[in-house]
C-alpha cells in the first residue's frame, strides 16, 4: 500500500481528497463538502486540496485474460489470478488470490469468441500482422496457420530462422484475432478449428 493510499485507509465513504484550511486543519473532502464527523457539511472556508484519492485500476475481465494468455491455457493450472496489476497462472489454493477466471470460464470465453476468419478477397491494412491460413508447398504438410502481413504486394511472414519470407499466393482466409501458429493441419482439422468451410 502506497503512502497516498494509507492517507485514505480510514477515510469516510465518498471522500475523494484531503483539504487543508487557512488555519492549517486537515479534513477529508468531496465535491464542495467537508467531513465533520459524523456527517458531510458544506465547506465553510477557502481550502486547498493537498491529496487526491487514487482511483483503483479497473478489474481485468475474462476477455483480458484470454488475450494475455494468447488463447492457450497452461496445463495443470487451476485459475488465472491478478496481483498488483499482473496476471499469473495459479496451480493451487495457496497461490489463488484475486481469481479472474477458472479454466472453465476461460475455455467458454475462447469458444464464444472464435477467430473472425475473413474472406481473402479483402486484404487487411498494410503492414498489420494477422493470422493467415495457407496451403503448404510441402506435400506432407497440407495446410498451416501462421502470423503474416500484407505489404501491398506480397503476403510476408517471419520464419523460424527469424528471416522474413513471402508467399506467392494470398491465404485462403485470415483473422485479426490471436491464434496459435499450427505448422501441420489437415483441411478438416482447420475447418473444425476455424469454424468455417474452406474451399480451394
Amino acid at each position: 500500500m502506497s503512502d497516498l493510499e494509507k492517507l485514505f485507509e480510514h477515510a469516510p465513504e465518498g471522500a475523494t481528497e484531503i483539504a487543508v484550511f487557512p488555519d492549517g486543519e486537515l479534513r477529508y473532502a468531496t465535491e464542495g463538502k467537508t467531513w465533520y464527523a459524523p456527517r458531510w457539511i458544506a465547506r465553510p472556508h477557502k481550502w486547498q486540496t493537498i491529496a487526491t484519492r487514487p482511483q483503483p485500476e479497473p478489474r481485468k475481465t475474462v476477455e483480458d485474460v484470454v488475450e494475455w494468455a494468447e488463447r492457450r491455457w497452461r496445463a495443470g493450472e487451476t485459475a488465472i489470478c491478478e496481483l498488483d496489476g499482473e496476471l499469473y497462472f495459479a496451480d493451487n489454493n495457496l497461490r489463488m488470490r484475486n481469481v479472474i477466471c477458472t479454466r472453465e470460464q476461460f475455455e467458454a470465453c475462447v469458444a464464444n469468441n472464435k477467430p473472425d476468419w475473413r474472406n481473402n478477397m479483402k486484404n487487411p491494412p498494410m503492414g498489420k500482422y494477422v493470422m493467415g491460413f495457407f496451403k503448404s508447398s510441402v506435400k506432407s504438410i497440407p495446410y498451416h496457420i501462421c502470423d503474416c502481413y500484407f505489404d501491398g504486394e506480397y503476403w510476408k511472414t517471419m520464419g523460424n530462422d527469424r528471416v522474413e519470407d513471402f508467399y506467392g499466393c494470398p491465404p485462403y482466409a485470415w483473422s485479426e484475432l490471436a491464434q496459435p501458429p499450427i505448422e501441420n493441419v489437415t483441411k478438416a482439422e482447420a475447418e473444425k478449428l476455424l469454424g468455417v468451410k474452406i474451399t480451394d
